[in-house]
């Protein structure tokens, strides 16, 4: 990159370009072995777990629920419920959108964590997840994501993409907005780090005033056009 004149790196538009990538082909003996101790110990520890894999409305609204107080709990941006459940209900209706809600145990009433997963083709995306915090669903969501990679890979998957990490050389810093998820999606694989975003800049003086002034511009006037891609 170095050698191309104007070429840098610049801020990566999407969290997926490092994350952690599952090869779904060995059998699931050879997945759940693959994993770290902690995730196989929650996956063991939570096997009386009452799990539903569900794509109506209803579902939808109940992963609302857990997703929301999730996100704000992270201390990460949350946008307005239409964004989110328009998104979702867009994945679904295109057979690509697929939630999977888990309660610890039959004596629960209402699911304590759950996951928004897309299968296009043969990948397999962990898109969204949330979960309460509380004694009984502590490790859940291990259940969750397990039975989301079962789900993807008895329908045809070959990849399963946990989407969003750190790099790998910033899997350590607590600093990084993503840290608080390291842990978690790394008991089942290594990050994977691509290329990222490169751009090409022609005019110094233009591309600062962009930076500073245009992006934020024009996010303002395309959002009520497109408010679910920028």
């Amino acid at each position: 990159m170095a050698d191309v004149p104007g070429l840098e790196e610049f801020l990566d538009l999407q969290q997926g370009h490092h994350t952690v990538l599952l090869d779904l082909r060995p059998t699931e003996d050879e997945l759940l072995a693959s994993f770290r101790q902690r995730a196989r110990r929650s996956i063991r520890k939570s096997a009386d777990a009452v799990i539903e894999h569900r794509t109506d409305d209803a579902a939808i609204e109940a992963f609302w629920q857990l997703y929301a107080p999730t996100v704000e709990r992270a201390g990460f941006p949350l946008r307005p419920k239409d964004y989110y459940v328009t998104a979702w209900r867009l994945y679904r209706d295109l057979g690509q959108g697929h939630v999977v809600l888990a309660r610890s145990s039959a004596d629960v009433a209402e699911p304590e964590a759950a996951a928004f997963i897309w299968k296009h083709g043969h990948l397999g995306y962990y898109r969204d997840g949330g979960s309460v915090r509380t004694p009984s669903a502590n490790g859940l969501q291990y259940r969750v994501q397990w039975e989301s990679i079962r789900w993807c890979k008895e329908h045809g998957a070959t990849t399963y993409d946990l989407y969003g990490a750190p790099p790998s050389w910033q899997a350590d810093d607590p600093d990084h907005q993503l840290h608080g998820l390291v842990q978690f999606k790394t008991a089942f694989g290594p990050i994977t780090d691509t290329v990222g975003t490169t751009r090409l800049v022609l005019d110094r003086r233009r591309t600062a005033a962009w930076d500073r002034f245009g992006r934020r511009v024009y996010a303002r006037l395309t959002r009520a056009r497109n408010p679910l891609f920028y």
